[in-house]
């Protein structure tokens, strides 16, 4: 790269996406551009004053037992050396706070396994940390976190990962997207705390007005917040992704909540959290947020009373996906708090994203507790794209119409897991020429079950009557097909 002449370099920095920058998951075309921007930066200061700011836009840090090709914003990111990236990271950012002005997008992985034991920081990198630690002012005496502060910088002498990533994100004050990996929740409870306190939340205090015996309730205490220069990044934070590595194990403190209470907070995303959403989350009294315009939860169970409250109290969402684990039957329920917490924001809600996956095994003797997912309700959604199982669950008698559950302000309807069971329902739609009343739908998708054969054999006794419901199904398809032709509705199945 080095004997490439400069035009060339610059050709090949513009056909960079903006997506190779912030997107860990594209793990090859990330670690090329990451690799050819650091050598941009020793060709000459012209080129480097290109190229610099777009490798420092993006620092990721990946766990022992990540992809073993992936290297970081400097040099290679797994195992021992991962640690040395972020320390090599903070030192220069401790350094050139100018560079630090440039870091939008962070992706931190942590397995918390026991081979990755903390290690000391140097004494001069420890001593610059402590030097930065001290514009954090110190909590309130008689605050419940009023010894953090020495236990944060205890911790960073110790080279606690959990110290030191709330290290960095004190140092990075334009911080758009925050992603967050981690075997268990607390890991990051210095961060918890120096956002808690930066927001002017002191703590959840008993309610004793609404608490009972058996059940207490408790409410969110505050007071007024940080001038903006004592945390900056929370007041430019739009996107937060919190996700557990192994659902099973550990759980999401209550010290989380609060974080979802960032001003300028826009997409909260929860992946695996499944713990927060037990039934106690359910007894705090969240304030709205008012901020939160898009929300994504996976791997929660769907009758979780914590993750109804959540989406209750999303007072301005514009998007929400939940997406199902299958690890246990309840995922694969709906009731009637659903629909209800779903039209409360019927007047914001513009697209929705409900996917349950579950196996056979869980789903045997399952009785709904709703016999009709009626969506009619959300008068400006323009998206959706939801598990037939919703729509038409398995066990209900009843004779379902998509004209009696859909709204017709859609522009887009996907439909998913679909097996044979829906060929009666899409033959009535095609017969009714259902498009008539959807004016603006221009694109429609059905995902058929990948074992839809297998659905096929088991909802019959013969081979037989396999064929004849085989047969059913593919011409209802057919139909439909040729229905969205002659409406110029784009159309796949």
């Amino acid at each position: 790269m080095l004997h490439l002449p400069q035009d060339i370099q610059l050709c090949i920095v513009g056909y960079f996406s903006t997506e190779t920058f912030k997107a860990p998951e594209q793990h090859n075309a990330w670690k090329t551009a990451t690799k050819t921007l650091s050598s941009l930066c020793l060709t000459s200061r012209g080129m480097c004053a290109l190229a610099q700011p777009l490798l420092y836009r993006t620092f990721v840090r990946l766990s022992k037992g990540s992809e073993p090709d992936i290297h970081g914003v400097v040099g290679s990111d797994i195992g021992v050396k991962a640690t040395k990236t972020l320390e090599l990271f903070i030192r220069t950012l401790l350094d050139r706070p100018s560079l630090a002005d440039l870091v939008w997008y962070i992706y931190y992985e942590k397995s918390d396994t026991p081979e990755e034991d903390t290690r000391a920081l140097d004494e001069t990198l420890l001593s610059k940390c402590l030097e930065s630690t001290q514009r954090i002012p110190a909590f309130d005496p008689g605050s419940e976190n009023y010894d953090w502060h020495d236990t944060w910088c205890s911790d960073l002498a110790k080279g606690r990962d959990d110290a030191i990533i709330a290290l960095l994100l004190t140092l990075v004050p334009n911080l758009k997207h925050l992603d967050i990996k981690s075997f268990r929740m607390t890991f990051n409870r210095h961060f918890g705390v120096l956002v808690k306190q930066s927001l002017g939340i002191a703590s959840w205090v008993k309610d004793e007005s609404s608490s009972t015996a058996s059940v207490p309730s408790f409410k969110l205490v505050t007071s007024a917040p940080r001038p903006k220069a004592y945390l900056p990044f929370i007041w430019q934070l739009e996107c937060l992704f919190l996700r557990k590595q192994n659902w099973r194990h550990s759980n999401v403190d209550i010290v989380y909540m609060p974080l979802f209470y960032i001003p300028t907070l826009k997409s909260l995303n929860l992946i695996n959290t499944w713990e927060f959403f037990k039934d106690n989350a359910a007894n705090y009294q969240m304030p709205p947020l008012g901020n939160v315009q898009h929300l994504r939860v996976e791997g929660v169970e769907s009758c979780s009373p914590g993750l109804v409250t959540l989406i209750g109290n999303c007072s301005n969402l514009n998007s929400l996906e939940y997406v199902s684990t299958g690890f246990s039957f309840l995922e694969a329920r709906l009731d009637q708090k659903w629909l209800d917490v779903l039209e409360k924001r019927a007047n914001t809600l513009k697209r929705l994203q409900l996917i349950l996956y579950y196996t056979d095994y869980y789903s045997d003797g399952m009785v709904d507790s709703i016999s009709q997912f009626d969506l009619r309700g959300l008068s400006q959604l323009v998206f959706l794209e939801i598990s037939q199982d919703i729509i038409i669950p398995e066990f209900s008698s009843q004779r379902t119409e998509l004209l009696d559950l859909l709204p017709s302000s859609l522009e887009s309807l996907v439909i998913r897991d679909i097996d044979v069971t829906f060929t009666t329902t899409l033959s009535r739609f095609v017969e009714q020429d259902g498009f008539r009343y959807f004016p603006q739908l221009r694109y429609v998708e059905l995902v058929e079950k990948e074992d839809l054969a297998g659905h096929c054999s088991n909802s019959t006794e013969s081979s037989e009557n396999f064929d004849i419901d085989r047969i059913s199904w593919s011409a209802a398809r057919t139909q439909l097909i040729e229905m969205c032709q002659k409406a110029g509705v784009k159309c796949k199945v």
